[in-house]
């Protein structure tokens, strides 16, 4: 064989190897490139029939589970009040949807007049998968006020998969109203507006947030994943434009990409966290004193309790805290050392109650047990609410 047919040979072999190559970066780079931009897609091109609970009646509650003190029940919704130390929280009954949803639409307001001022706080999303599991959750950060609002959540899952669904108000201290609980079927403009919202409001400050956010729940898995998809339709992309131009890939280039949308997830994080400390600096100085005891302590019951023991009590008073655990260690530390805290509730001179579900107290017969200990006889010192108050034993 002449040296010019094996040339020839070996340039058809060649050419046959790189049209391979070829062949394989357009595919490769078509699979990643549409696999990136259909996974984050899917939820948002679904469709389900609406379904609504209207808390109305008290035949609406039948079957349903609801952690606070029923105020009253008509036509404007459920008006529920916190007792003890379990936040406001209004679970479903049973669902057995065949809703393939991924939205959940709260309707609520806060009691009070149109000149209130609206009020941040956070509302926790849960869901129960089947009766024997328990309840997961996420956050969001909402502005409440006494105009009945609408808010839509999202699913990591269709409705269909859920047992029971609820929400949950840990921050509210008072009094909320629940209108209705929902799965609607937005529109698609609905939908991206709702994930886009999730993806630019502040998330609540979680252990994890120094590390990464959330991100749109409606994508049905964290923010990290989302990036990952990202990740995958932006390098198979390039390599796709790349294969049909003939132009080798360069890898410093895929490298780059992935930093880059590395960099910006890691710039949202850290704005989430900018936007929680300004916001809390501000708040904390323009608030008084008491106001600074209760952002620090996250609890206006624990700011009221310090308040009134500084104001009707003497340095080396003692007193007892019957709450939970973070009223008592707070108050406690508070306190100390001008006035002691005791353990026993019949020793101590000064009982201070804070959402306790325990406790029996007698304003008319003047007396106090705590579970079933010992009846004690007391006075009324102070009282912030029916959940909430001071008392001081009496000796005689």
């Amino acid at each position: 064989m002449s040296d010019k047919q094996t040339k020839e040979l070996d340039s058809e072999g060649t050419c046959g190897s790189q049209g391979r190559q070829r062949s394989a970066a357009l595919a490769l780079g078509l699979i990643l490139a549409i696999g990136g931009f259909s996974v984050p897609s899917l939820p948002f091109l679904s469709s389900s029939e609406p379904w609504r609970w209207s808390l109305r009646e008290a035949s609406d509650l039948a079957g349903a589970t609801v952690n606070a003190g029923l105020v009253s029940l008509d036509a404007n919704g459920a008006r529920l009040v916190r007792e003890g130390d379990r936040p406001i929280s209004v679970i479903t009954r049973p669902l057995n949807l065949s809703n393939k949803g991924r939205f959940v639409s709260v309707k609520v307001a806060l009691p009070g007049n149109s000149n209130q001022k609206s009020v941040r706080t956070k509302v926790h999303l849960f869901w129960q998968a089947e009766p024997a599991a328990g309840f997961d959750f996420y956050s969001r950060i909402i502005n409440l006020d006494s105009r009945s609002r609408t808010f839509f959540f999202s699913l990591p899952a269709p409705a269909l998969e859920m047992h029971r669904i609820g929400v949950q108000f840990p921050e509210i201290t008072d009094q909320v109203i629940v209108e209705s609980i929902g799965i609607p079927d937005p529109t698609l403009a609905q939908r991206f507006l709702l994930a886009w919202q999730e993806a630019t409001s502040p998330e609540p400050i979680e252990n994890y947030s120094i590390n990464f956010r959330k991100g749109p729940v409606i994508l049905g898995h964290g923010f990290n994943y989302y990036l990952v998809s990202i990740v995958a339709a932006s390098v198979g992309l390039y390599v796709f434009v790349r294969a049909i131009r003939r132009r080798p890939v360069c890898y410093r280039f895929v490298f780059g990409i992935i930093l880059a949308i590395w960099l910006v997830a890691d710039a949202q994080a850290t704005l989430n966290l900018v936007r929680h400390a300004k916001k809390e600096f501000e708040t904390f100085r323009n608030s008084t004193p008491t106001q600074q005891i209760a952002i620090a302590n996250y609890s206006d019951d624990i700011a009221w309790a310090y308040e009134q023991l500084l104001q009707h009590t003497e340095p080396g008073t003692d007193f007892v805290v019957i709450g939970g655990f973070g009223p008592v260690h707070r108050l406690a530390y508070l306190l100390a050392p001008h006035r002691t805290k005791r353990d026993a509730y019949e020793d101590a001179e000064f009982l201070v109650v804070i959402r306790a579900s325990d406790v029996s107290y007698d304003p008319q017969g003047n007396r106090f047990r705590l579970a079933d200990g010992p009846w004690v006889r007391v006075e009324k010192v102070a009282v912030k609410s029916s959940f909430v108050y001071l008392l001081r034993r009496r000796t005689q």
